[in-house]
């Protein structure tokens, strides 16, 4: 016995469709404060060549850092901070480059490795002329440690941005 497709389910496939496209996509949030950049500008090769992962760069305008969404802290450091957002994507808040040499001088975390954390919730301070002076830049970089081939990563351009400002996505 065959099951028959009527008009109404079909629309209810579709939708339940509509809804996976949907939930495949994690929506991202400026953790800083100033100049959205692509990735490939960041003042490092590593970051620049993606060899940690794709992502993106702010250069911030002041030295607070937020969380962009609800997660959990997975690893904390005075210069970076691991995330895993409630839907399993993994990143990566490095605070400058080559900042881990400065021993934690210039910066104030709040948070502890395995803490649960909401949207707008401050994670860091940081001293940006105490970093530009001492080490190579004060880019905030924003690295996407999990990515799996066939997920990519898509920016609204190099502009301006606040904290928590909607400025990309990813495709899953």
């Amino acid at each position: 016995m065959g099951t028959k497709v009527t008009a109404e389910t079909e629309a209810s496939v579709n939708l339940a469709e509509s809804k996976n496209i949907a939930e495949n996509v994690h929506k991202l949030y400026s953790p800083f404060q100033g100049v959205l950049k692509p990735i490939t500008e960041a003042p490092d090769e590593a970051f620049a060549s993606k060899a940690m992962g794709d992502g993106y760069l702010v250069m911030p305008e002041n030295g607070t850092v937020v969380a962009p969404e609800d997660g959990e802290v997975v690893f904390p450091s005075k210069h970076a901070i691991g995330l895993k957002a409630a839907d399993g994507t993994e990143y990566l808040l490095h605070i400058g480059v080559d900042t881990v040499k400065l021993n934690g001088e210039g910066f104030t975390v709040f948070v502890s490795d395995g803490q649960e954390i909401k949207k707008g919730e401050k994670l860091m301070e940081f001293d940006p002329v105490y970093i530009r002076e001492h080490a190579v830049s004060d880019a905030c970089i924003v690295i996407f440690t999990g990515l799996t081939e066939g997920e990519s990563l898509s920016l609204e351009g190099e502009k301006q941005v606040k904290r928590l400002e909607l400025i990309g996505q990813i495709r899953k």
